[in-house]
């Protein structure tokens, strides 16, 4: 049925589904052909719709999570912004655990969606934001759903863009894919997806690099972005980079996304050059990017 003749009882089973894109004017001539998917077709703009609609639901369904209940969890802000969306339409409370880096538009958006924010020092990292969301799981009785160590992650995706991309490739074929590394959930749930038909194609892992001493000054809270999850090879793009190409993807080809994205279509566009033209390169838009605004300052 069109999206536009749906009647839905929920907002959650607007959740996945989202379209694929191909880059039309930033590709270099001869290049392989880069193929986009618009994550932000999801009902809050972010791919971790998908992580948070599975991860509740299974609580729910397992009895962990009861009517009027709590949730906790860590998060750089697009995570949590989900799980709000998800505890708004279910009736539970949740509470976002956050590093001070946070921007406004993330902490706007929760508070819109009703979620309670605590903000732990941005230099204790993710690992402080999730010490935090322990302890308050443990002394409140609440459900903490850990996305850093749940199977729950790498299944969502799996089964969510993995199987979205694989129907794409079976018509347009594929020979990589790319992907930031962060938690892990999507790149390894993506690449075991694809690798189940498609064992040639090529996975690579993007590594994201602070400009200034290897740090990142982004809040993108990657509390192990070495560790690459089923990755055939890395590129490192920085973090200015990334921007820069944020941007560029606005101005040339109207997609408005955030920093992580610009990430992914930078190593893919850089793979693209290296396979060059009758192949085919898939990666995510993971989230939109009007909650970056405020960060613009920092490469001006």
């Amino acid at each position: 049925m069109p999206l536009s003749s749906r009647v839905c009882d929920s907002i959650l089973e607007l959740v996945g589904a989202t379209p694929l894109v191909r880059l039309a004017r930033i590709r270099q001539p001869g290049a392989a052909e880069v193929f986009v998917k618009l994550e932000q077709f999801n009902p809050t703009g972010s791919h971790k719709d998908r992580i948070a609609a599975k991860l509740l639901e299974r609580a729910e369904a397992e009895g962990i999570l009861r009517p009027g209940g709590t949730v906790v969890e860590a998060s750089c802000g697009s995570l949590a912004v989900s799980l709000a969306l998800v505890c708004a339409a279910k009736g539970w409370r949740f509470v976002a655990i956050l590093p001070d880096s946070v921007t406004h538009e993330h902490l706007d958006t929760l508070e819109a969606y009703g979620a309670s924010v605590v903000l732990t020092p941005a230099s204790d990292g993710m690992a402080g934001a999730a010490a935090r969301a322990k302890e308050v799981a443990e002394s409140g009785g609440a459900f903490w759903p850990n996305q850093y160590e749940s199977r729950e992650n790498a299944a969502a995706h799996a089964c969510g863009e993995g199987a979205e991309i694989l129907q794409a490739a079976r018509q347009n074929g594929i020979n990589a894919f790319a992907m930031a590394l962060g938690t892990g959930g999507t790149l390894g749930g993506v690449a075991e997806a694809l690798k189940a038909e498609f064992p040639a194609a090529m996975i690579a892992g993007i590594l994201i690099r602070g400009d200034r001493g290897g740090a990142l000054d982004l809040p993108l809270g990657r509390p192990a972005s070495d560790i690459v999850y089923g990755a055939d090879r890395t590129i490192e793009i920085s973090e200015a980079a990334a921007w820069q190409m944020k941007e560029r993807l606005a101005q040339e080809e109207g997609l408005l996304v955030g920093i992580s994205s610009g990430a992914n279509i930078a190593g893919a566009l850089q793979i693209a050059q290296e396979l060059g033209r009758g192949k085919s390169v898939y990666t995510l838009c993971c989230d939109t990017g009007e909650r970056y605004f405020s960060l613009a300052g920092k490469f001006q």
